[in-house]
């Protein structure tokens, strides 16, 4: 009877599991945006070396992770703040929530806010292809010329060739420099060879 039990303990728990992939797998993703996925830096529940505490830890952030997604494909952009703040403080070493945050508050139109937090991301990691993406973004609401181009031109040159995004990328450089032609010119030796922080504004 025990063992019984315990075999549709487990596969109800399986079920929820693959229930909850799946849903997070039929959000359309739209533009380079926020990240879906967990599984490159969630590891296996069956990990027995794990201690309890981490296994607690590990599972709120799946958890966090997990709504923050939906809030975000959802435009519940404000309830997204709030979820990525405690991931913040409970995963401050993945560049995966910074870069999330930042989409939030672009999302809420808060640009300045938004830009910190995808550099906050680069700097975790220098190849966090979405953060240099979404920066561009912030620096293009920001009338930020030399940032908007250079972030982006930084995202053109990380991106394997095959990148579905890299199409949009080069098309929205070209409307930012019709946008930005009565401002001060930029050639693109300029863009190519700003550092991030003159980028960024900083």
């Amino acid at each position: 009877m025990m063992l019984n039990r315990l075999t549709i303990a487990l596969g109800i728990t399986l079920l929820s599991i693959a229930s909850i992939a799946l849903v997070v797998q039929l959000i359309p993703s739209g533009d380079k945006g926020a990240i879906d996925n967990t599984d490159s830096i969630i590891t296996s529940d069956f990990n027995l070396k794990e201690s309890p505490v981490e296994h607690v830890r590990r599972q709120r952030i799946t958890d966090y992770f997990q709504k923050s997604v939906l809030m975000l494909h959802a435009k519940q952009y404000d309830y997204a703040i709030t979820v990525l703040h405690e991931l913040l403080l409970l995963a401050p070493e993945m560049p995966e929530v910074p870069t999330n945050m930042g989409y939030a508050l672009l999302g809420a139109k808060r640009y300045s806010a938004a830009r910190d937090f995808f550099l906050s991301a680069i700097e975790l990691n220098s190849e966090q292809l979405n953060a240099y993406y979404g920066l561009a973004l912030s620096e293009s609401e920001l009338n930020n010329q030399v940032g908007a181009l250079g972030a982006m031109q930084t995202f053109i040159h990380l991106s394997p060739s095959d990148d579905a995004h890299l199409d949009k990328a080069r098309q929205l450089m070209g409307e930012w420099t019709v946008r930005f032609k009565e401002q001060r010119p930029v050639t693109p030796d300029q863009v190519q060879s700003t550092p991030l922080e003159v980028i960024a504004g900083q």
